[in-house]
């Protein structure tokens, strides 16, 4: 199949149609390009070790560097982490949203994705088309940005198409939703520790910034990335 055959162009009237054809691609062991509400990103059965392997040979990632996952809700969030009540009040607080939160993972999670760290990086996307996706979807999906490591995160599907032909393989299924808004990553927050710190911050407003702190208290260093 070429990757002319497997794109699709989505529109408000076909979101749950796209979806359950990218459900199906990824039911199948197969890599989706889709729109999320920050970037582009690269999905794949994050529970599947095969799909895991394919991913990292995509996107050409190192495999010292864990991959992010959505999930749907909180439930699939304590299936594949070590949640207690602090860490579920905060995910309660935050998402869905553009943040993502670092816990201890469950053995079911490939070790591919935590990089050894024995911790997974988690969030649950603000957006119709994921939200439509991930509700046909019994398992995770990784949540990674639909480019090559190493190369610039970019909100047109022409230039993502490209990128993958000139260093690696188009994905199997290319949801086109037009060039994105946002060119923003989430925001990380590891709060497997009793202190939270933020290992990214994309830029915010002063608003989110006063919601952060009053909700995780005093955070830790922030470690740059």
């Amino acid at each position: 199949m070429s990757w002319l055959q497997s794109r699709v162009v989505l529109r408000s009237d076909t979101i749950d149609s796209v979806a359950e054809r990218a459900a199906d691609f990824i039911k199948k062991g197969y890599a989706v390009v889709f729109p999320t509400d920050t970037i582009y990103g690269l999905g794949v059965n994050a529970l599947d070790e095969s799909a895991v392997e394919r991913f990292f040979a995509l996107k050409k990632r190192p495999a010292t560097k864990p991959v992010p996952v959505f999930v749907k809700d909180n439930a699939m969030a304590n299936d594949i982490a070590f949640i207690d009540s602090r860490q579920e009040e905060i995910l309660r607080s935050f998402l869905p949203g553009p943040f993502t939160f670092i816990l201890r993972a469950r053995n079911i999670v490939p070790s591919r994705l935590c990089a050894g760290t024995g911790t997974i990086g988690l969030r649950i996307p603000n957006h119709p088309f994921c939200a439509s996706l991930l509700g046909l979807l019994d398992v995770p999906i990784t949540a990674s940005s639909a480019n090559i490591s190493g190369l610039d995160a970019t909100t047109n599907v022409d230039e993502i198409v490209q990128q993958f032909k000139e260093h690696s393989t188009v994905p199997e299924y290319i949801v086109d939703a037009g060039e994105l808004q946002s060119v923003v990553p989430s925001t990380v927050i590891d709060i497997t520790k009793e202190k939270a710190r933020i290992v990214r911050m994309s830029p915010t407003t002063p608003d989110m910034i006063q919601k952060i702190t009053s909700l995780l208290g005093e955070l830790g260093d922030v470690e740059a990335r």
